[in-house]
């Protein structure tokens, strides 16, 4: 038996005398150890006259039985719930429902057996009696159907306890008493020996420790269950385990002997972290995408807005003439619309609709240019150093716009530098093609060209950077920033076929990591700016087709001082009635690419079945799907992105209208 100075083995044993159900432990020589009062009432022995002998209860034709049964729990099985036959200190025999279990010590070993009989009480007429039946009889019609019985009900409830799917853990005076194989491996032991009259804080997580426990005290008095929750444990390896725990309390309430049903949620929980970071991901795509069309309709109508102010600007330049003190007035005027272009540029650059010139480049001669660009608008306290690698591979973007990102980050990274700091600028080539990097979602798969910019500054705090590619975002103080640098890096960048990458420690500094895709054609040649003036005369006919009226009443009255002809349309379908019905040659169509009812291009289409000779000319703030799909983008159309210069359309006008007579 257990010895009396083991805390769970005292609990056990003033257990099972205050039970109401007739119990017995047995050593595993089958002598009695422990017969509790109730057993006394049900079959008539006391204590004192079964102590050490064996069980009197087994009667003569069932001794088989119960060796056959004692041997199965001294192995370790149990079982519950058997129907047998007992009986009594008077002769009589008692149906009884048995429930037997090994007890082990702190070791695991199975040091005795715990029987618990519960009377069955039977309709009248079918209580079994000895003179009913004879012993041969009972001998040959029960002996083998118990035995048989007894085999399958162990079979049973072994599996059904040691093998199930859930772990099971029995708590007495809050230590463990008993683990299913479940419980074993969720607790990381290797058998029963190793936890038995453990508490189980020893293998909870120290963040969900005081928790659990809080949760465990709840059970007792009048709590006779607690609901599911959540924590981990820790196996002595150090691995950790999701479990989610049901609790119990069992018919023994003043020892607090407890049940827990444990289930591994582990995997469960890092499919769904998986799964919240998938979305959370997709919600930000979303939003940045919503962010971005807003922005890009308003810098589509705000384009419109400046088209006006600035052509009148320019007519009006030129009708006053330099002489007239006026004349920088109107100069002042164009220049300010230069600067709201500026914001409109960055605007539809988050947006990806700016009209990129992709060519292929080499980046370090654009990081060079750049350089020399910003060192005079960087402190003299700031160092900035560029680590540039000769052995670089080409891209194919527009390295105007790559300069523009090249800018906004060093700028960015000064301003995050409020006194002494370093601003590095790296250049080098990353092979993206071997799986598993644990690169970021959306990177380029195959060899890139990486662009790094760092700083010492203050870093981003983590509140802040889920936001900083948003428009109109910023950190900086009032009247420092419009926020718009780093969403046109972003717009950029992915326009380009690239990924940005941001990392930042507070108070350590930030980098941001630009990759694209590297390619390994000869750099282009620079193409020439066309040199622009303000008078471009022309003789030749334009269809001008706009839907803003400002817009179009200030290219018209452009064009006219300028020596053209000019037929407008409002739509489209206005613009392919007057080709279809001007008598004389119209020469090239001027259009807008996004307007209500029929697009531009559409226009275009419909207007080339009805006059082939005509050449067109797209102006458009941005471009959109159905541009695109005309070959916008390849240089196969005549393009002018808004807002131009009227000097600028003129220019535009007279090298379409010369290729036209070339060829």
């Amino acid at each position: 038996m257990p010895s009396s100075d083991q805390p769970v083995n005292r609990a056990i044993l003033s257990l099972i005398r205050d039970l109401a159900l007739p119990a017995v432990v047995l050593d595993l020589d089958g002598r009695v150890q422990l017969w509790n009062t109730a057993a006394e009432r049900l079959f008539g022995w006391s204590e004192w006259e079964v102590q050490g002998s064996s069980l009197p209860i087994v009667p003569r034709n069932k001794r088989e039985e119960s060796l056959l049964l004692h041997r199965i729990v001294a192995r370790g099985n149990a079982y519950t719930g058997l129907d047998l036959i007992r009986q009594k200190k008077d002769g009589s025999r008692v149906d009884v429902s048995l429930s037997a279990s090994p007890l082990r010590d702190e070791a695991g070993e199975v040091i005795g057996i715990l029987g618990v009989l519960e009377p069955v009480r039977r309709p009248a007429g079918m209580e079994p009696s000895v003179g009913q039946r004879t012993a041969g009889q009972q001998e040959r019609d029960e002996s083998g159907k118990a035995e048989e019985a007894t085999a399958e009900i162990v079979a049973y409830f072994h599996q059904m306890v040691e093998q199930a799917p859930g772990g099971l853990l029995v708590l007495v005076e809050g230590k463990i008493a008993f683990a299913n194989q479940e419980g074993l491996r969720l607790i990381g032991a290797a058998e029963a020996g190793q936890i038995i009259g453990k508490g189980l804080e020893e293998f909870l997580h120290p963040d969900q420790k005081e928790a659990t426990l809080r949760q465990l005290r709840l059970l007792g008095g009048e709590m006779k269950e607690i609901g599911t929750f959540e924590t981990r444990l820790v196996r002595p390896d150090g691995q950790v385990r999701e479990v989610e725990i049901t609790g119990r309390t069992l018919n023994y309430q003043k020892l607090g002997t407890v049940q827990l049903v444990l289930r591994d949620t582990t995997e469960r929980r890092s499919q769904e972290m998986a799964r919240r970071h998938n979305l959370e991901q997709v919600h930000e795509a979303e939003k940045m995408e919503a962010v971005g069309r807003l922005a890009g309709g308003m810098a589509h109508d705000f384009n419109n807005l400046l088209m006006v102010v600035r052509g009148y600007s320019e007519l009006l330049a030129a009708r006053l003439g330099p002489e007239n003190p006026l004349h920088r007035h109107a100069e002042e005027i164009q220049q300010a619309t230069e600067r709201a272009a500026a914001l409109t540029k960055q605007l539809l650059a988050f947006d990806r609709k700016q009209m990129l010139v992709p060519r292929i480049f080499d980046p370090n001669e654009v990081v060079r240019r750049a350089e020399k660009l910003l060192r005079p608008l960087v402190r003299q306290d700031i160092e900035v150093v560029t680590v540039l690698d000769p052995s670089l591979g080409r891209v194919k973007a527009d390295p105007d716009q790559f300069e523009q990102v090249i800018m906004n980050l060093a700028l960015n990274a000064r301003d995050a530098m409020p006194g002494k700091g370093k601003l590095l600028i790296e250049t080098s080539n990353a092979d993206l093609d071997k799986p598993n990097e644990g690169q970021p979602e959306g990177m380029p798969s195959g060899p890139c060209v990486m662009l790094a910019v760092s700083d010492t500054g203050v870093g981003i705090k983590p509140e802040a950077r889920p936001h900083i590619f948003e428009p109109f975002y910023t950190t900086k103080k009032r009247g420092r920033g419009t926020g718009l640098g780093l969403s046109a890096v972003y717009g950029i960048v992915k326009q380009s076929g690239g990924h940005i990458w941001v990392y930042s420690e507070q108070g350590k500094g930030t980098t941001f990591k630009v990759y694209l895709p590297r390619v390994e054609a000869a750099v282009d040649g620079s193409p020439a700016d066309p040199p622009l003036v303000v008078s471009v005369p022309g003789t030749e006919t334009v269809l001008l087709v706009e839907d803003e009226p400002g817009v179009r009443n200030v290219t018209r009255e452009f064009l006219e001082a300028n020596g053209y002809t000019v037929l407008e349309a409002g739509e489209g379908s206005e613009a392919l009635l007057i080709c279809e019905r001007h008598q004389s040659p119209i020469h090239i169509m001027v259009t807008d690419v996004a307007m209500p009812g029929l697009t531009g291009p559409e226009v275009a289409q419909r207007a080339r079945i009805l006059r082939p000779e005509m050449r067109i000319l797209f102006v458009s703030g941005f471009t959109n799907g159905a541009l695109l799909h005309h070959g916008i983008s390849e240089g196969k159309a005549s393009f002018l992105q808004k807002p131009f210069s009227l000097s600028a359309l003129g220019h535009k006008l007279r090298e379409v209208l010369k290729a036209e007579k070339q060829l």
